[in-house]
């Protein structure tokens, strides 16, 4: 007589469920401490600038240019924002929403790519 071994499938459903459920909590997980961070990161930033423009206002950007490495500080930041606004191209379905999200950072900065990573995590992490 053969005897065959059939594992239960129940168990296994139950385990794979488990599983799959981690993985999504992970992935809630890990979006709300990004949002965190990133929400962080924004207000720190929007707080030094603040400082900065009441201890020196608009004068002392004149400085940064004047030296090499400050100017090469600038174009790492235009460079950051070319590859932002690639992204933000990507992402969005809607190229005028799209250009509505980026044009503003040529002009605001990382303020606006920080506004749009909070807004956009959840849209993101979803289309993984």
């Amino acid at each position: 007589m053969w005897f065959f071994y059939v594992p239960d499938c129940d168990k296994i459903v139950q385990s794979l469920n488990t599983y799959i459920t981690f993985e999504e909590n992970w992935e809630d997980l890990m979006s709300q401490k990004l949002k965190l961070i990133v929400g962080f990161a924004l207000s720190v930033f929007l707080v030094a600038c603040v400082m900065a423009y009441l201890a020196v206002g608009l004068s002392g950007f004149d400085n940064v240019l004047a030296e090499p490495w400050g100017l090469v500080t600038i174009l790492d930041l235009v460079l950051g924002v070319v590859c932002m606004t690639a992204v933000i191209f990507t992402v969005e379905s809607d190229w005028k929403k799209a250009a509505m999200w980026s044009v503003p950072i040529y002009f605001l900065g990382n303020i606006v790519t920080a506004v749009w990573i909070l807004t956009r995590l959840d849209q993101i992490t979803d289309s993984k």
